[in-house]
């Protein structure tokens, strides 16, 4: 049996472009998963009043509902809803609770100070028995079905 040099090399090539790749491409890798990791700057300006990150926005909503007893899991997902125009301006920071079939509210006003708060269970369809009716909103037409 006779060993050819070619069949050798041939074979090495492709394995070295190979290692070659994945050398170059594991800390370009590496890089894009640390700027994953990274949360974004993002500010919300009250008027002229105040300015928070979203972070403290999180951090502030999480404090008024613990004031008001109510425990929100890390785990839980959050949504931050920013209203700049109309009657209202300010903030709503949600929280959702998957596992605990539980929902968070705590609304900011233009502000930046918290104007309410409130949770309970997850909810999909029409107003519960024991709820209260919803505000007919002001310069509304009623719809008879």
């Amino acid at each position: 049996m006779r060993h050819d040099g070619i069949a050798g090399s041939s074979l090495a090539a492709p394995l070295f472009g190979f290692v070659l790749a994945v050398g170059l491409l594991l800390p370009q890798l590496s890089q894009a998963q640390s700027a994953v990791d990274r949360e974004p700057k993002v500010s919300v300006f009250f008027g002229t009043s105040k300015a928070m990150d979203l972070g403290e926005i999180k951090t502030n909503a999480l404090k008024a509902l613990k004031a008001k007893g109510y425990t929100v899991r890390t785990a839980s997902s959050c949504v931050v809803n920013v209203k700049i125009q109309g009657p209202q301006p300010g903030c709503a920071v949600m929280f959702f609770d998957l596992e605990a079939k539980s929902q968070y509210l705590v609304l900011f006003n233009q502000r930046g100070q918290v104007s309410e708060v409130r949770g309970g269970p997850m909810r999909h369809g029409t107003v519960g028995p024991n709820d209260p009716l919803p505000k007919f909103p002001e310069g509304g037409v009623e719809v008879k079905p």
